[in-house]
């Protein structure tokens, strides 16, 4: 199975069928999941609910300090944490470092992990690559994932498809929710 529209290759790499996927919801210490990035995170932990796939929150650092962003969406509620999920809390931005997440993937038996979240260059992006370094084959589905920096996020999705995906590969929410077998328009 592979989920439709994937760049720069067909993901997951290997076919593999959603008994080894995974979500890892990415938040920073005190942000919430709001805007339409954080729905798009909503729908695909729902759709992976659905699909029996664990979905596992991961709190990495604190939010960057700094000036608010201009046009930045306030905090929305907190993410949902369903009965069932599994939350890791990491000290930095890789949500690996410090943390059990390693060992908890490793208990799931999930090897395939699509990653959304919040701040897509800081905690997503560290996470991201922290995963693909231990041998995960991840994808970052883009619109489930809020940049800190909206001028940043162009550049932070091409280096994950940069030399035919050394980070894995970059997926949009709707075609993910439809492989995981929900309906891929709400």
């Amino acid at each position: 199975m592979h989920v439709l529209g994937s760049e720069p290759y067909p993901w997951p790499y290997d076919g593999a069928d959603v008994a080894s996927w995974a979500v890892l919801a990415i938040a920073s210490a005190g942000s919430a999941g709001g805007g339409l990035a954080g729905r798009a995170a909503a729908r695909v932990a729902a759709a992976a609910r659905g699909a029996g796939c664990p979905v596992v929150h991961v709190d990495v650092g604190t939010a960057p300090a700094g000036p608010p962003r201009a046009g930045a969406v306030p905090d929305g509620p907190p993410p949902v944490v369903e009965p069932g999920d599994v939350t890791v809390a990491a000290p930095g931005w890789n949500g690996f470092d410090g943390s059990p997440l390693d060992a908890v993937l490793r208990r799931l038996g999930r090897t395939t992990l699509l990653v959304t979240g919040r701040w897509l260059e800081t905690g997503v992006h560290s996470t991201l690559r922290a995963a693909n370094d231990r041998g995960y084959e991840c994808a970052t589905v883009a619109d489930a994932c809020e940049p800190w920096d909206a001028a940043l996020a162009p550049a932070a999705l091409s280096s994950i498809r940069f030399s035919g995906g050394i980070f894995g590969a970059v997926v949009a929410t709707g075609p993910v929710v439809a492989a995981l077998g929900g309906v891929p328009h709400s």
